[in-house]
């Protein structure tokens, strides 16, 4: 993490009202409430940003801290102040993470104007097919489409183009869980 850069869009006046909050979004964040961890509550997590724009932490705790956020924005749903504290653990994210590598997206294989996104192993294109009763192509793609790539808008951007252009006029159609046949 040596040469961490500070978050732009962050200062520490810009997270302190979450920084020394008494936790009251806890009890909305999946995270702090599954695992039962202090060190999970989004304040906490905001506060190790805090901490290292003031210069009394280290980028790589901020890092780790911010990692541990699902991203579902239910702390700043759940924020009395109106903080967006999602957003701001998203920054940190940016700022301290690199982008990870996103598998560039393989060709559509196949005719039908849905495409299935086939992501772990499971073929369902065919029996997406057979229940709709009409040709669907499919997309095979090693990482949920990029997914990891949100913390880092930029590196989003062109992955979504070449995904864009791979799809091109026709619709994905993405499963989670569960089975056709």
């Amino acid at each position: 993490m040596s040469g961490a850069r500070s978050p732009a869009a962050l200062s520490p006046e810009a997270l302190a009202t979450c920084a020394f909050c008494p936790r009251l979004c806890r009890h909305a964040c999946p995270v702090a409430t599954a695992t039962g961890r202090e060190a999970a509550v989004p304040s906490f997590l905001v506060g190790a940003a805090w901490r290292f724009l003031a210069g009394s932490g280290t980028a790589a705790e901020a890092a780790g801290a911010a990692t541990l956020c699902a991203s579902c924005g239910a702390c700043t749903e759940a924020c009395a102040v109106h903080q967006p504290v999602a957003d701001f653990l998203a920054a940190v994210r940016e700022a301290l993470l690199p982008p990870p590598d996103a598998a560039p997206p393989g060709p559509v294989e196949g005719e039908g104007d849905l495409v299935a996104v086939e992501e772990d192993g499971r073929a369902w294109a065919a029996a997406l097919a057979r229940r709709l009763g009409r040709p669907v192509a499919r997309l095979r793609t090693p990482d949920q489409l990029g997914a990891a790539l949100l913390d880092h808008p930029s590196a989003w951007a062109r992955h979504a183009a070449r995904l864009r252009e791979a799809v091109g006029s026709r619709t994905l159609v993405a499963a989670s869980g569960g089975s056709l046949d």
